[in-house]
């Protein structure tokens, strides 16, 4: 299980959307996201903070929030539902290979933004670096 801690406001904005919204890393408080990164991606990369201790943090509770009053919520680290986005060749991008990830080739790819579907990987980092 991973671990986050917020607001009742924010917790009842999760409930309502029943989706979890990430930040671009430079608005986000903890800013040992940013090291070693270079400043272009702060806008470009988002994430959201979780933990994956499982006993209660007070520096976490201060951190996110508010004096201390709010929830920790607690989900499955693989939490995401997956699709499978086949590989496809189109003009201005495409995937050489298939892969399995939360988003949608119609979410992936837009008019106005791509996203790295990459969360698969990331979830498997993430394990090999708690180790």
């Amino acid at each position: 299980m991973i671990h986050h801690y917020t607001s009742l406001q924010n917790l009842a904005l999760i409930l309502h959307s029943k989706k979890l919204r990430f930040n671009r890393l430079d608005r986000m408080d903890d800013t040992k996201e940013l090291d070693g990164m270079e400043q272009f991606f702060f806008t470009c990369i988002f994430g959201s903070s979780w933990t994956e201790s499982a006993e209660e943090s007070i520096p976490l509770w201060k951190m996110y929030t508010p004096n201390m009053q709010g929830v920790r919520i607690s989900l499955p680290i693989d939490m995401f539902q997956k699709k499978k986005v086949d590989a496809f060749s189109e003009e201005n991008y495409g995937l050489a290979v298939s892969y399995v990830g939360p988003l949608s080739r119609e979410e992936t790819f837009t008019d106005d933004y791509i996203v790295i579907n990459n969360f698969y990987f990331i979830v498997v980092l993430f394990k090999a670096l708690l180790v």
